[in-house]
């Protein structure tokens, strides 16, 4: 008997090889000249454990071959191999090669079963061929981890990386937290994404950014840099990437402020809105929300409501409230503003009260 050592890994978007599970299923046959074809002489199988499997084989003699199937791996794989009467133990990959027609050893140490990427091609087209209405959506593309390996995909065809989502430019003061996000809606096989940062000498990839959410801690160095997301698969191996967001980091801030809450505009009972002045100081500049209680509450939970920046005119702000409240004349409501801007706390205006009044 002959040891051989069997090991099988699976390709990995990563580029490392990762080992491979399943089983190795081992059949003796032998030239069958009565029926122009092969017999089954013995045939076991061995699970493979981390990717390893060791084996003892009989030799072989003329006529012989081990038939190898490797199950459960990325791919199929098939060997006919001529096994040595050897004490030494060997790797299955160094055994002589056989030709499954003949069971004659091949002399260019080459599988001659071994189908060439243009014979799989012609199988994609059959494939093709055979499917409801001629459209298999089959395809051949060379490995981009793996040069020289062809990978067969039948029932979805490669598609590069599709329908992304930019990163947006963001101002920070520094030492405050950043995020940036992107996605790719779209690409076959599922897309990795790979985020960089150009400080001007050109891109480089970030270590350990492999998500499509990058948030990290910002320093005054960081103002000015870009960063963008790379989306790759099968399809694109050179990846697809966003557009660059840019990033600007201030060395100091002030708390926001309010210099100025007033109501806009006199509430009457043919309104369907409300409408404010709110103005505050701070660095970086303050986002402003207003917030109401429950219409003719004095105190309790306040709520931001949907007032909106009034165009051409700056600090005021409006509220169509539609059916979110039903006021009629008299109704009073609280209303009040909170300005943010990551330093400090919070700013909160005084509140005012608003009593809803006859007129138009």
């Amino acid at each position: 008997m002959t040891d051989i050592i069997f090991r099988f890994s699976n390709p990995s978007p990563t580029g490392v090889d990762v080992p491979a599970t399943g089983f190795v299923e081992c059949s003796l046959v032998t030239v069958e000249h009565s029926v122009a074809g092969t017999r089954t002489l013995e045939r076991f199988a061995v699970d493979l454990v981390d990717g390893l499997a060791a084996l003892a084989l009989s030799p072989t003699t003329a006529g012989q071959a081990w038939h190898i199937v490797a199950n459960g791996l990325a791919g199929v794989h098939e060997f006919y191999k001529a096994v040595p009467d050897s004490t030494t133990p060997l790797r299955y990959d160094l055994l002589g090669d056989v030709d499954p027609a003949t069971l004659t050893t091949s002399t260019t140490g080459q599988a001659a079963w071994t189908a060439t990427l243009g014979e799989v091609t012609a199988l994609v087209v059959e494939a093709r061929a055979l499917a409801a209405g001629g459209t298999g959506g089959a395809s051949v593309a060379i490995d981009p981890v793996h040069p020289g390996v062809g990978i067969l995909t039948i029932g979805s065809t490669p598609a590069a990386p599709g329908g992304l989502t930019n990163p947006v430019s963001s101002t920070v003061i520094a030492g405050a937290a950043v995020t940036f996000s992107a996605t790719a809606a779209t690409g076959t096989p599922t897309p990795t994404v790979q985020w960089q940062s150009n400080a001007g000498a050109g891109w480089v990839d970030i270590a350990g950014a492999t998500s499509t959410t990058l948030v990290f801690v910002t320093v005054i160095g960081d103002s000015g840099k870009q960063y963008r997301a790379v989306f790759t698969n099968a399809a694109s191996p050179a990846g697809v990437p966003t557009s660059a967001a840019t990033l600007t980091v201030s060395a100091a801030g002030t708390a926001p402020a309010f210099t100025a809450f007033a109501l806009g505009a006199d509430w009457y009972d043919s309104d369907a809105f409300l409408q404010v002045r709110a103005v505050a100081s701070g660095s970086p500049s303050p986002t402003i929300q207003i917030q109401t209680l429950p219409l003719g509450a004095s105190t309790g939970a306040w709520t931001t409501q949907a007032f909106v920046p009034v165009v051409g005119l700056a600090g005021y702000y409006r509220w169509d409230y539609g059916s979110a409240i039903a006021p009629v004349v008299g109704s009073t409501i609280k209303i009040r503003a909170v300005a943010t801007n990551g330093i400090g706390t919070p700013a909160t205006s005084a509140e005012i009260a608003v009593t809803q009044g006859y007129g138009s």
